[in-house]
């Protein structure tokens, strides 16, 4: 080999360590982005807790019943009050429950979401009691409009938080819920 041919593989090798530091630099800036821009959604997750579920059978909560399908369920996006549930549709785009809720604890933290009922009895559908997130020990327990609470209690013996339901106006929601009126009297 001439020493012009070494000088030229010189060259194209110091060229190539250039080129191949840059593209290195971009594959890791681009991982640094998607890794932030995946931490910043899952903090989104985790401050409104928004969870997607799926409902099998018609399932009262507070001022309406909800028919078999999948909802999302989320904290309203505020930070004065931490106790507004929003339930909606899988698209998110029509909101069907805007309630309030008080904190429930349980003594065990799972790893999945956790929902529990009021048992449904007398031709109703069961009622939707409590929603923790994954690993939380505090969670949301529901509260339904005085008619409701009472239906719920007396059906299955057990209190059943009462309250009025948020309006939009109060809760800053663009979109109406479909509870607003609530349930008809139904005991």
């Amino acid at each position: 080999m001439c020493s012009e041919d070494l000088k030229k593989g010189l060259v194209a090798r110091g060229l190539g360590e250039h080129v191949m530091k840059r593209f290195s630099l971009f594959i890791l800036t681009a991982f640094a982005m998607l890794g932030t821009f995946g931490a910043i959604s899952s903090l989104a997750d985790d401050y409104d807790k928004k969870t997607i579920v799926t409902l099998d059978q018609p399932t009262e909560v507070p001022g309406i019943v909800l028919q078999p399908g999948k909802y999302v369920i989320r904290l309203l996006n505020s930070s004065s009050n931490r106790h507004i549930t929003e339930i909606l549709n899988e698209k998110m785009d029509h909101l069907y429950a805007l309630t309030f809720t008080v904190a429930a604890e349980k003594v065990q933290r799972t790893g999945k979401t956790v929902l529990t009922f009021y048992e449904g009895s007398q031709g109703r559908p069961q009622a939707m009691r409590r929603w923790f997130w994954p690993g939380d020990t505090i969670g949301q327990e529901f509260v339904y409009p005085k008619n409701q609470a009472a239906a719920i209690s007396a059906r299955t013996k057990e209190n059943v938080p009462e309250g009025q339901l948020p309006t939009a106006k109060e809760a800053g929601e663009s979109l109406t819920p479909d509870n607003a009126n609530g349930l008809p009297d139904s005991r």
